[in-house]
């Protein structure tokens, strides 16, 4: 597969789909303490009547992600990914770690017309997009087929100056050109980054099901996306060489910093380092909070890499660079982690 000359391209997904919920059901029969959650989300992808009854999206969203983060859905995920980077012909390839779930109910707006690259996804990046069931007309994604029509939008486009005008003609344009893809047959389909599309409008009746991905040909260049949010594979395509393309310290000790002082509530810098830290797999043996006077003297105490060592830590976590005056950055020798911006300072 030669991807110069890919603007899309649809791919049989049957053996994920059918693996994907066989995944759901195994974990529905085991001992997960979200197997209920599970087991309402098997309902309402079976049973399009059943979402009606259920419609709380905000928690049936978080199931989705949580049964992305079960080892079972993990395997057939790096699993699907390895069968088509086995056709690409790349020495090496980046692809998210985690799909993003997209639940879109009758008569909503899922996504009006755009391209992947104008949200910073890089020019050597593809979107591989799944339905998780038969689409029914009206509720798939419609596309750009045409690539010297969709050259043409984006000029016409990038040429206007009042670009709420602009993005309402496009959004025009598109709706009367693009095609819709509804397939029927556990099809998925990988579109290029420059590729506009949209699903303005469900009309279906039914509630549409799906999930999304993107990887990247050029290990160099992903946009202005986060590496820590991708695998890397290498040239030989083995499972066993499927690995994060940031290595995190999952032995390390780390001590949680939190700062009033710095008008972000301390709450929510909680929630978000410990949320990084489910998600990461690293480990919070302490924490501190500063003494609001000024002088950030808890935090300058554990910059210094032996204070942090005698009090049994490797490393700190923190909210936010924010929260970190430069000048302290440039002189600490302790190993800082940043919840927010997802990187080792």
């Amino acid at each position: 597969m030669n991807f110069k000359n890919i603007f899309i391209k649809d791919i049989n997904a049957d053996e994920f789909i059918d693996d994907f919920y066989k995944m759901l059901s195994y974990e529905i029969s085991s001992n997960n303490l979200m197997k209920e959650d599970f087991r309402l989300l098997l309902k309402c992808l079976e049973n399009s009547n059943e979402i009606k009854k259920n419609n709380d999206f905000s928690k049936l969203r978080s199931t989705f992600i949580s049964f992305f983060q079960t080892d079972s859905f993990k395997d057939i995920y790096k699993s699907f990914f390895l069968k088509l980077a086995n056709s690409f012909k790349k020495e090496q390839l980046l692809f998210q770690i985690q799909p993003t779930p997209r639940l879109v109910g009758i008569d909503a707006l899922a996504t009006s017309f755009h391209c992947d690259k104008w949200y910073g996804h890089g020019t050597d990046t593809y979107t591989v997009w799944v339905p998780l069931h038969e689409v029914k007309n009206g509720s798939g994604v419609s596309f750009i087929v045409d690539k010297n029509l969709n050259k043409e939008l984006h000029h016409d486009f990038l040429k206007e100056t009042d670009h709420f005008a602009s993005l309402n003609s496009l959004n025009s344009k598109c709706s009367n050109l693009a095609k819709e893809f509804a397939p029927k047959n556990k099809k998925a389909r990988i579109f290029h980054s420059s590729v506009l599309h949209g699903s303005p409008h469900n009309s279906s009746g039914e509630t549409r099901f799906s999930l999304d991905f993107r990887f990247s040909v050029n290990v160099k260049n992903i946009g202005s996306k986060n590496f820590s949010d991708f695998f890397y594979l290498d040239r030989n395509y083995s499972e066993k060489k499927i690995r994060p393309y940031e290595e995190w310290p999952l032995n390390f000790n780390f001590l949680k910093y939190v700062n009033g002082e710095t008008g972000i509530s301390t709450r929510s810098q909680h929630l978000l380092i410990e949320a990084f830290c489910e998600d990461l797999g690293l480990k919070i043996t302490g924490q501190e909070a500063e003494i609001e006077d000024g002088n950030l003297s808890v935090l300058k105490h554990y910059l210094n890499k032996n204070n942090l060592k005698k009090s049994g830590f490797d490393g700190i976590i923190i909210s936010s660079t924010n929260l970190l005056p430069n000048d302290l950055i440039k002189t600490s020798n302790s190993y800082i982690l940043s919840a927010f911006e997802r990187r080792i300072i």
